[in-house]
């Protein structure tokens, strides 16, 4: 997870921006949904980080991998590659854009053995035996893990023999379309409570663009059902904008006592649709360095203590390094500030993500300011 700070220049806060990135894990195509509300504590999606050795590692990405093992004591640390993953997927990439091309769904479960000066002695593969189409990116696999450098593991404070797991997967959209959630709020409800599927009876475009979105008005009822209220901003397609409907009444509300449905309790939701499920993210966004600004406080809030701020806003930035769709995530509970802030930080320039095929991707991050108001 990449962190970048800035320090504020404005005399009346001390303030602090931090960018937390939403990364996906290696290879992984399916993205969680944004969740709901202003009221929730900042997340933070902790991940691998494929361009890092283990050594720089955060406490709790340490911990992520180590537990893939079943046994390890404090003083253990598995083995890693000494440049961090990124590194073998140019011996990969090949491969996986042909076999990506048989738009077929490839799932790998390799085992390395990595002797104690950390070399590579052997691959095994777990699970069935490959298709026979599959098995040029299994040797691709294969190769890159022999040719990497790593750091030996630790048995008891000293370098030991032990297996490094590296699991992959590579899927391709058959359908002519893929909806993504990509903005809530979504109230109340797991993303897992929806079928995400694109509906059977929904005779989807043919066109050349690439991604679509549409924004549903709903409200939740209370008896755990939503009720769709329409289309707010249509996709240009009344194909996809009735797929959004249909996708939408799937989902499973789970209301607590303060989200009571009410003629004035309606939401809006957005959900994108690409053609083709986006390839696997390498590379997550980054701001371009000096290009997000410290906001400017309204001079009625600075006049005043406020304390201590936590406010965070979820963004998309697109593949061609625009953001759009932000969505304040926490509330500073100062409307004047969050949309002092929001208005700042939306004015950031980025840098879009790399899928593993060194193409622009679209990312989602989270921007966080935390600090303290000073009083004049």
């Amino acid at each position: 997870m990449s962190r970048v700070i800035m320090q504020s220049s404005n005399a009346c806060f001390g303030l602090a921006l931090a960018l937390l990135t939403l990364s996906q894990l290696p290879f992984a195509v399916a993205a969680d949904a944004i969740p709901n509300g202003t009221n929730h504590a900042p997340q933070v999606f902790d991940v691998v980080p494929l361009d890092r050795p283990y050594s720089k590692f955060s406490n709790a990405q340490k911990a992520l991998f180590a537990s893939e093992y079943d046994a390890l004591d404090r003083a253990d640390q598995p083995p890693f590659p000494i440049d961090g993953i990124a590194p073998l997927i140019p011996e990969i990439r090949s491969a996986a854009q042909d076999q990506l091309s048989l738009r077929s769904k490839v799932k790998i479960r390799m085992l390395a053995d990595i002797s104690e000066s950390g070399t590579v002695t052997a691959t095994s593969l777990l699970g069935p035996a490959p298709e026979a189409s599959e098995i040029p990116f299994v040797l691709a696999v294969s190769k890159a893990l022999t040719k990497a450098r790593f750091q030996p593991a630790l048995c008891s404070g000293k370098p030991c023999a032990m297996a490094f797991p590296l699991y992959l997967e590579l899927t391709e959209n058959s359908a002519a379309w893929a909806p993504t959630l990509v903005t809530g709020p979504l109230v109340g409800a797991h993303p897992g409570s929806c079928n995400w599927n694109m509906p059977d009876d929904v005779s989807t475009p043919d066109n050349p663009f690439e991604s679509r979105s549409v924004v549903i008005a709903y409200r939740p009822a209370e008896n755990g059902s939503i009720l769709v209220l329409g289309v707010v901003q249509s996709s240009g397609f009344p194909a996809l904008d009735s797929a959004a409907i249909k996708i939408l009444s799937t989902c499973k509300p789970r209301l607590r006592n303060d989200e009571r449905s009410s003629d004035e309790s309606v939401a809006h939701i957005r959900l994108a649709f690409y053609k083709s499920a986006p390839a696997p993210a390498l590379e997550s966004p980054q701001p371009v360095p000096g290009a997000c600004n410290m906001p400017e406080f309204p001079a009625s809030v600075t006049r005043r203590q406020v304390g201590k701020l936590s406010f965070s806003v979820q963004a998309l930035i697109e593949a061609s390094g625009a953001l759009s769709q932000t969505r304040i995530h926490q509330s500073t509970g100062d409307k004047a500030v969050d949309d002092q802030m929001a208005s700042q930080l939306s004015k950031c320039r980025w840098r879009p993500g790399k899928n593993i095929f060194g193409e622009p991707t679209p990312g989602r991050v989270e921007i966080a300011v935390t600090g303290e108001t000073i009083t004049r």
